[in-house]
């Protein structure tokens, strides 16, 4: 018998408990990303950073980056999968976000910045001169040119973190990738003046 078809036996024969369990997973995962949701609200709050009207994601920038119409910003911060996840599944990477959340299974979760100066080539050409300090201070760059923070929550601090009903350790990494957007904001409207002028 090859890996796989040992692989399907196994699946087979304990399809109630996977069945059960990928329930539960859906489950954490609403926590986790409420968990998540509020830290970030918190942290914005208190800083008096906007948020987005889209109560199903959470995106946020600093108020003199609202645009005129009070409801978009021409840079802003929002969470996603990581820089080479299609969210398809495709092999090396998650299926589910709580493997995102957590960093596993080839998953990652990543606070990007987004902008509505720039298109395509241009954005990047801006990021480039910008992107000693950018990843000097902590910053990523995508291929694509586009800037993020890896974020994903230690899967031991949040598995504490249900046993104490106290997840301020395992949140440690949303405060930290905000504290980070933060510095990063002033060099950030830099590269939106620049891209501005080209």
């Amino acid at each position: 018998m090859n890996a796989t078809n040992e692989l399907n036996t196994l699946i087979i024969r304990n399809i109630e408990d996977l069945d059960v369990a990928a329930k539960h997973i859906a489950e954490i995962e609403d926590q986790i990303w409420k968990l998540i949701t509020d830290e970030a609200e918190r942290w914005l709050r208190a800083r008096g950073w906007n948020i987005g009207p889209d109560a199903s994601e959470i995106w946020f920038g600093r108020p003199d980056w609202v645009q005129e119409d009070g409801a978009t910003f021409i840079g802003w911060f929002y969470f996603d999968k990581g820089p080479d996840d299609t969210n398809s599944s495709a092999p090396g990477e998650p299926h589910f976000w709580l493997s995102r959340y957590l960093g596993r299974a080839g998953g990652e979760l990543c606070l990007w910045f987004g902008q509505d100066v720039a298109k395509g080539k241009a954005w990047r050409t801006v990021v480039r001169t910008f992107a000693d300090e950018l990843t000097k201070a902590g910053a990523r760059i995508s291929d694509a040119g586009n800037i993020f923070i890896p974020c994903s929550l230690s899967a031991t601090a949040v598995a504490e973190g249900y046993s104490n009903n106290d997840f301020k350790e395992a949140l440690a990494p949303i405060t930290s990738a905000l504290d980070l957007a933060e510095a990063l904001s002033p060099v950030l409207q830099l590269a939106l003046d620049k891209a501005r002028e080209a």
